[in-house]
């Protein structure tokens, strides 16, 4: 086994630099840090045990701040929030469901997506994307068509009917639930790498959760 040396800024602060900054964050605005943690909310239908996990996540994203590496710690706890949700929802609505209890966070995954309790079409943060393809296919339709020459033509907008296709195309929940639960077994179990990506995580896991428990 190779034994290395901690790195100063990732070791235990001393009381006399506690409040200070990881010098990896020297260009990050603390207050407006903050404020973008401090937006990702989850709905009041939520159980309350699954919101407490969540806002441990904010609070550990939040001192990432302090301690550039508490980024993926954050995100851990994020996916440990997911799992809960799917376990809750299952036991909320287990009486109406054919199946028996999932073995495993696989299965929870499968019986969500089944029951719509995640769907494509709710998946808003996926909606600039599936826009883009369909615009993209529309240019290239036109294209085709002889309707583009050397004159510029507005581009396409794309209808709703087929925004909700394209995003039922691309999979999106599937790919985002099984995605969380892909990235939650690496943590779990493999070396993470290191980046400060976890307020865009907490805010795509919010959106999963808020769909779960969603007061359609």
């Amino acid at each position: 086994m190779k034994y290395m040396t901690i790195r100063e800024e990732d070791s235990l602060k001393p009381l006399s630099q506690f409040g200070q900054p990881d010098p990896r964050n020297d260009r990050v605005d603390l207050a407006v840090w903050h404020s973008r943690i401090s937006q990702l909310i989850l709905g009041r239908l939520v159980p309350v045990d699954v919101r407490q996990t969540f806002e441990n996540a904010k609070n550990i994203s939040l001192y990432a701040y302090y301690s550039y590496r508490l980024h993926q710690s954050a995100e851990t706890i994020g996916y440990k929030a997911v799992e809960q949700a799917l376990k809750a929802k299952y036991e909320a609505e287990k009486v109406s469901l054919s199946q028996g209890a999932p073995k495993s966070l696989k299965g929870y995954i499968e019986i969500a997506l089944e029951e719509r309790w995640v769907t494509d079409e709710k998946m808003t943060s996926m909606r600039p994307v599936a826009a883009d393809r369909v615009r993209e296919r529309l240019v290239r339709e036109m294209i085709l068509n002889g309707e583009i020459g050397t004159e510029p033509v507005p581009s396409p907008e794309p209808r709703e009917e087929q925004i909700l296709q394209e995003l039922q195309c691309m999979e999106v929940a599937r790919k985002a639930l099984h995605g969380a639960r892909r990235m939650r077994n690496i943590y779990m179990h493999e070396d993470t790498g290191l980046s400060d990506t976890s307020a865009e995580v907490l805010q795509d896991l919010a959106e999963l959760i808020n769909q779960m428990f969603s007061e359609d």
